[in-house]
């Protein structure tokens, strides 16, 4: 069959129409990407500027730059992170929670807004529910991959739990930092002291003498380690090892006091080794006038009878002319009454101990045990 010249001029007009929409398809496709372009210029433009008002302390343009940005560009998790973190820092934090609440809905393995989020609920008093979101943003994925995020939330997450005397869950968490730190110095520094806060001297005196390893003129880190001895009532040990801090930082005076303290539980101690029967015996005496003359001084304003009868045999005792062959029992007596007397201060005057008491409340301690 041939096609007539009309014919085959319906065919020519009918491609010239698809040629001229497939170049208006891609005209289009042209312009709304190079819109598109211009749409990430103008969120990324705002982003940088949000951040730099941030930097600055402006939260109120740092919120709005960054809101204008996630307006244009509503998928970017980076964008709602930037604004959730201008709001925290206004005090803004329902609204931060709002975004971040946003953000996890579409992505709940998010590290960056689950961290963000953890530190907003912390802002609003509520731990508990902080703790779960540090566990995911330790655990969950992060753009970038980076350790140091993982590392920084932890290290958030510890000073949580250590400032609410969490000592179980922080303990826990040490360990996992620790193993994480790989020998790391500065973050042995802050692991360190720590785990005395969790009430793990043992883990503190390990970790210290890693440090010493390392920077063997380290001060605070025999004071640490001092402290962790301390802890444990070794108090000779604690001792040396606030001495070597104070000759590596003579100027320091928090060290030269927990020397002195050590120096006196140690002088005062009736029950150190080494010593002779008379010494005991002089020293239990001594314990024994301390209690009695503490309990005196904070009733002042009134002795109840059954501490007057206590304060009574306290002075019959230490009135008494004891014999060598009787010091012994002697001791006991002593040391058995001060007890007592000391209980009565704790119960009658209801304060904390003072510095100048605190060697006698701990040799009584110790005692006890």
């Amino acid at each position: 069959m041939r096609i007539s010249w009309n014919g085959r001029s319906v065919v020519g007009t009918f491609l010239l129409i698809l040629f001229a929409i497939a170049g208006l398809c891609v005209i289009d496709s042209f312009l709304a990407r190079t819109e598109r372009l211009e749409s990430i210029r103008e969120a990324a433009r705002l982003f940088t500027e949000g951040e730099r008002f941030e930097q600055a302390g402006n939260y109120s343009q740092a919120i709005d730059r960054s809101r204008a940005a996630l307006a244009i560009r509503s998928e970017s998790e980076g964008y709602a992170v930037a604004l959730s973190t201008a709001l925290l820092k206004a005090g803004r934090l329902h609204e931060a929670e709002s975004v971040l609440g946003q953000v996890l809905q579409r992505d709940s393995i998010d590290g960056e807004a689950n961290l963000m989020m953890a530190r907003v609920l912390v802002g609003q008093g509520k731990i508990a529910q902080a703790e779960s979101y540090y566990h995911h943003a330790i655990y969950d994925q992060w753009r970038d991959g980076s350790a140091r995020h993982r590392l920084q939330a932890r290290l958030e997450l510890i000073e949580l739990l250590a400032n609410h005397d969490k000592k179980k869950d922080l303990l826990s968490e040490l360990l996992a930092l620790q193993d994480e730190a790989g020998g790391d110095i500065g973050i042995l520094k802050r692991v360190a002291p720590l785990y005395l806060a969790a009430g793990s001297p043992g883990h503190a005196s390990e970790v210290f003498r890693d440090i010493l390893r390392s920077e063997a003129g380290n001060a605070d880190a025999y004071a640490g380690l001092g402290e962790a001895s301390f802890a444990t009532g070794n108090y000779r040990a604690a001792e040396d090892d606030f001495r070597n801090a104070v000759w590596l930082d003579p100027r320091n005076q928090q060290f030269r006091t927990r020397l002195d303290l050590c120096r006196r539980v140690l002088q005062l101690d009736p029950t150190r080794r080494g010593l002779s029967m008379r010494d005991r015996f002089r020293r239990s005496q001594e314990v024994l006038k301390l209690a009695a003359d503490d309990l005196v001084q904070c009733s002042a304003s009134g002795v109840p009878q059954p501490t007057q009868e206590l304060l009574g045999l306290a002075g019959e005792q230490l009135r008494r002319q004891v014999k060598a062959f009787q010091q012994n029992d002697a001791i006991e007596a002593n040391l058995g009454l001060a007890e007592r007397l000391w209980r009565a201060r704790t119960e009658e005057c209801k304060r904390v101990v003072s510095p100048a008491e605190q060697p006698l409340d701990l040799v009584l301690a110790k005692i006890s045990q």
